[in-house]
């Protein structure tokens, strides 16, 4: 599901070893307008999940899977009722 969590960015920019690319996920984590305005066009337009942001940001693939599914919001469980079976 795409990045609603701004502290997943943060995260990942705690573990990029490319500086350019750490500077950019704080930055598209900030408050700054700047920061804002990148983060509404490049994740929230284009729906881009954590993989992606790996995928843009490759010096970030550093985490350790542990690491990852760490920072990851968890799965919620849907309940369903009898009524809702067919």
């Amino acid at each position: 599901s795409p990045i609603k969590n701004k502290k997943i960015l943060v995260k990942l920019a705690q573990h990029a070893t490319d500086e350019e690319e750490a500077n950019t996920l704080n930055l598209l984590a900030s408050s700054d307008p700047i920061g804002r305005e990148l983060f509404r066009v490049l994740i929230d337009e284009q729906r881009l999940t954590p993989v992606h942001v790996l995928q843009l940001f490759p010096s970030c693939q550093t985490i350790s899977i542990n690491g990852l599914v760490g920072i990851l919001p968890s799965i919620p469980p849907r309940y369903y009722s009898i009524c809702s079976s067919p």
